[in-house]
């Protein structure tokens, strides 16, 4: 739907303090590296710890897409739509959550078999 594909990419430590402390299973480096090999992704770009809506708004001010893309059921749609509203771009939906592919799925999974 756009020129180019950005991914913003979440630090370590932010994904542990969201996800819990055995995450995340890849570093931010080795999750860059697999995205980057996907045809559709222009840019990936790692992020240190963001603290708060101010920061990803500053780093959306800088970018500047005319389109942000959300997961559908994303926890964080209505501040994605607020951030599109700021800078004019427009928000999509894109594919939903696979519930039993998810890396936290995956991880419960390997945690019950390791018991």
């Amino acid at each position: 739907q756009g020129d180019l594909l950005f991914v913003i990419l979440e630090s370590d430590s932010k994904i542990k303090k969201i996800k819990g402390g055995n995450r995340p299973i890849n570093s931010q480096k080795d999750r860059a590296i697999i995205l980057s090999e996907l045809s559709s992704v222009d840019y990936v770009v790692p992020i240190p710890e963001l603290n708060d809506d101010k920061d990803y708004d500053d780093l959306i001010n800088s970018i500047k897409p005319d389109i942000i893309a959300a997961t559908k059921e994303d926890p964080n749609m209505r501040h994605k739509q607020r951030q599109a509203e700021m800078i004019g771009a427009k928000l999509i939906e894109v594919i939903g959550r696979i519930s039993d592919q998810s890396t936290s799925k995956i991880s419960q999974i390997i945690s019950k078999e390791e018991i």
